[in-house]
């Protein structure tokens, strides 16, 4: 007996390891500082600024910005609840003294990506960034060896490609936090610090609010990876369907059907399943989407639809991924009305 749990031990501390993920950095901005505007931004060490405003007004710089999280009244900047606790990393421009074009940077510490790593962050931006007389970015980019003129942006709030890849679906046009996660496995071995980059394009621009940045190691897909791209399937050109059976035979062995040299056929142009595809992703991927939350395949391209019938009494998701397809139903007999919604039907507890 002794045996028996000295090896299921050793099997559980085995597990614990194996998924145990390294931590690299992980910075929430909380300070301590209980001043609106304080030049120390982070909590950890190691953290430095590049400034392209030259002035004495620190909120222009990237800065820590405290504000209790007491609700959104709306009543301007300073009353602005935080994104998680009270403290953010924060930047801001407008017309007057802190008018562009100019970019302020963040870097990280320097960081060891001797395996592959995931960084994730929160934003929140104004909605004054979509406007031509005060579009503003924030990039992300990956520097390497201090060289900040051959820095790779990886991530921009005006690129929907690099939104759409990093999890958000849509452009910044409400005051409403993002978290965006973008895999390092490019720079598996290498050096780096990573910039957060504010970018003003014009005289004009407004705030960036930066929380909770965190690098851990995590596993990539090894399956087909989500892409926001029109060729990321490769549909073909043309349909050739099921095949139920091959030849049917009379008792003299005459050929009555033959169905051995099936001809395929066009249902739909390609550009057209592409945007129904695309547009099905957003049931799963987008927060407000009907079965969001509700698969987890990881990283894999899945397209959904969610269904109910009158007074709920069917609930049905229908699926796919590069690889399979699935319907699923959920009902009940007539007379009851069940308790669940259409997004019921995707989940795996039902």
């Amino acid at each position: 007996m002794h045996k028996i749990y000295s090896l299921l031990l050793t099997a559980a501390l085995f597990c614990v390891h194996a998924n145990a993920q390294t931590v690299l950095l992980d910075e929430g901005f909380e300070t301590g500082s209980t001043t609106t505007v304080t030049t120390r931004v982070a909590a950890g060490d190691g953290w430095t600024t590049v400034n392209g405003y030259s002035g004495s007004n620190a909120k222009y710089n990237w800065h820590n910005y405290y504000s209790k999280s007491t609700g959104t009244d709306g009543s301007g900047y300073a009353n602005q609840p935080t994104i998680t606790g009270d403290c953010v990393a924060c930047v801001d421009g407008d017309s007057g003294e802190g008018k562009g074009p100019r970019e302020e940077i963040l870097l990280t510490p320097e960081l060891d990506l001797n395996d592959n790593y995931q960084l994730s962050f929160t934003w929140r931006v104004s909605p004054m960034n979509q406007y031509d007389y005060s579009r503003y970015d924030l990039q992300v980019r990956i520097v390497t060896d201090d060289n900040l003129a051959s820095a790779e942006t990886i991530f921009s709030i005006q690129d929907l490609n690099m939104l759409r890849e990093s999890g958000v679906l849509s452009a910044p046009t409400t005051w409403d936090p993002h978290t965006s996660k973008i895999d390092l496995s490019d720079w598996k071995g290498e050096k780096v610090k990573i910039a957060f980059v504010y970018k003003m394009f014009t005289n004009n621009g407004n705030v960036v609010w930066l929380d909770d940045v965190l690098v851990k190691s995590f596993t990539p897909s090894t399956g087909p990876v989500a892409s926001i791209s029109l060729d990321r399937y490769n549909f073909g050109d043309l349909y050739v369907g099921e095949k139920f059976y091959t030849e049917v035979m009379d008792q003299y062995g005459n050929v009555l059907l033959d169905n051995t040299n099936q001809k395929p056929r066009t249902v739909m142009k390609e550009s057209t399943a592409q945007l129904l595809t695309s547009a099905m992703e957003d049931v799963i991927r987008d927060e407000a989407g009907t079965a969001h939350g509700m698969i987890q395949l990881g990283s894999m391209s899945v397209a959904g639809k969610t269904g109910t019938t009158s007074e709920w009494r069917d609930s049905w998701f229908v699926g796919y991924t590069p690889y399979y397809t699935c319907g699923i139903w959920a009902g009940i007999c007539p007379g009851s009305i069940p308790s669940f919604s259409s997004a019921a039907a995707a989940s795996p507890t039902t």
